[in-house]
């Protein structure tokens, strides 16, 4: 009989701890709920600039369809030591280096009687065939092929029709004529071959493959004089690795050409690195689904919320609802923008979907909790009661999925790491909006009731069970347990805190002058 006693004893305590610890996160919850249905506007404000403040680094960095999608930094070295003036692109792995050869030609001698402008485009365009000759060709002292290690190789057939479907990516004007020597100089109209490829504002084939614009080349659709001109272009190789002695080996063979003289560049030239970040662009149809769940999301809201009657505005609902989780995802890219985390596609894109639930649960659960309390209670004891009630579930699901996301943290896979760090700050601040934001718009909803209202909520709610709800202690200020003095005097002159009869409408006769606590028509524990 003693050993089944002792593990009795053992067995509760467990449960002794975690009721004890069920009742102590109520509590919190119930504190909580009274300071934000007292102001609720200040805890709605507080919310609004916490929002602003967070999400003014996301909408900084906010690249508007007009603004340039290419950002440009200029630096003294291939890489770049992390700073306060660079940017944080450059910390992100090098894709492809580019290499340019730029060429400087004109028809000499020129006689203005028997040569053409045609013929003044034509010499200067047919020396691209002899540099890509050569770069073929070209072989280190290391025996290194430029075609073999060093170049990017394309393998699929490209979007743009100009460009090799194969082989090393070398972009040179003689792709206007498929590389084809013979088909450039039996070409009687070079100028209209080159000004064949239409340009969009985002893209021209013309000027990638001359290496530069066209206004900056010389050639023209039409001239109005026949007279010697200068015509620029350049041959741009797209290199895997940047190496020094394979470029240097590359000018003294290319310098050895008869056809060629080369120019000696300025010494800033030879020594700054342009590093050139392109933006992935989006488009509609990279939005449409996130702005379609949006929509679905506020119309699920609408049709829940159209199931508890005892709201006063549903759409208002909804449209928070909504906008606590629109703001999550806001605050959590200016987070993430602050300490230079900059999530990956799937990250970022996978998130949103992954925070409308978790929202969209809390924020059923918050309201179906303080709906269904009586309608005879005042607002703050409602708000707070329903916090209350739903404060440890709402807790526990929050550090449950908090621990799920550490371990797949502690798994030490790249993109697994990347999601679960975004998905915590999503996760908190999540939690954040829906007691400073969500509950204060509840509050707003639960004061626009009017008496007709009560009256007919109550109706409802009186063939149904009875709420239980726990009686807590009277709240007391944090400073008095510090400043114990100050608060003796205020209670010795009466001032303390004292009970007021609730917004049913109760006789204040009935209420009178007893000190007995009073007590709903439902059973309080």
């Amino acid at each position: 009989m003693e050993r089944r006693s002792e593990s009795a004893v053992t067995a509760g305590r467990p449960r002794r701890s975690r009721a004890r610890l069920k009742d102590r996160v109520a509590h919190a919850y119930y504190d909580y709920g009274r300071l934000c249905s007292s102001h609720p506007f200040s805890c709605l404000s507080f919310s609004i600039i916490t929002f602003v403040l967070l999400s003014y680094p996301a909408i900084g960095r906010l690249r508007l369809p007009s603004s340039s999608p290419v950002d440009v930094h200029w630096s003294d070295t291939v890489e770049v030591a992390p700073g306060n003036d660079v940017p944080e692109w450059l910390q992100l792995s090098t894709s492809v280096y580019l290499q340019q050869i730029v060429v400087q030609g004109k028809v000499d001698p020129w006689n203005q009687s028997t040569l053409t402008q045609e013929m003044a485009v034509k010499g200067p365009l047919s020396r691209a065939f002899t540099i890509q000759k050569r770069l073929r060709e070209f072989v280190t002292a290391s025996n290194v092929r430029l075609d073999k290690q060093q170049c990017f190789h394309v393998h699929d057939k490209p979007a743009m029709p100009l460009l090799p479907d194969h082989g090393c990516l070398v972009l040179t004007p003689a792709l206007f004529w498929e590389n084809d020597e013979e088909k450039f100089f039996q070409d009687d109209d070079v100028i209209a071959k080159i000004f064949k490829p239409s340009c969009t504002p985002s893209m021209c084939p013309r000027e990638l493959l001359l290496g530069m614009p066209t206004r900056m080349t010389g050639i023209k659709r039409k001239y109005s004089t026949n007279r010697q001109r200068d015509i620029d272009y350049s041959i741009t190789i797209v290199l895997l690795e940047h190496k020094p002695e394979y470029i240097s080996a590359l000018k003294a063979s290319l310098a050895s050409l008869p056809e060629f003289e080369a120019i000696v560049s300025k010494g800033v030239d030879e020594s700054t690195f342009v590093h050139v970040f392109y933006r992935p662009r989006k488009y509609f149809s990279d939005y449409f689904p996130l702005v379609t769940l949006y929509i679905v999301f506020l119309l699920y809201i609408y049709f829940s919320a159209s199931k508890f009657e005892m709201v006063k505005s549903k759409w208002g609902l909804a449209f928070a609802a909504v906008l606590t989780v629109a703001s999550t995802l806001t605050m959590t890219m200016g987070i993430c923008a602050q300490l230079d985390i900059t999530p990956t596609l799937w990250g970022a894109e996978l998130f949103p979907y992954l925070a409308m639930i978790v929202g969209l649960e809390n924020t059923l659960c918050i309201t179906r909790a303080v709906v269904y309390t009586p309608p005879t209670l005042d607002v703050r004891s409602r708000l707070a009661h329903g916090l209350s009630h739903e404060g440890y579930s709402i807790t526990k699901n929050f550090l449950t999925e908090l621990v799920i996301l550490a371990a797949g943290f502690f798994t030490f896979v790249p993109e697994i790491q990347e999601f679960c760090t975004f998905a915590v700050i999503g996760l908190v601040v999540d939690f954040y909006m829906q007691l400073f934001f969500y509950a204060p718009c509840l509050t707003f909803d639960l004061l626009r009731m009017g008496a007709e209202d009560k009256q007919r909520f109550s109706l409802m709610l009186f063939k149904s069970d009875p709420v239980e709800l726990q009686v807590y202690p009277a709240i007391k200020c944090p400073m008095q347990r510090l400043w114990p003095r100050l608060f003796e005097g205020f209670e010795k002159s009466g001032q303390g805190l004292f009970r007021v009869k609730s917004e049913s409408g109760l006789n204040e006769a009935l209420v009178g002058e007893s000190t007995t606590p009073i007590r709903p028509a439902c059973e309080f524990n």
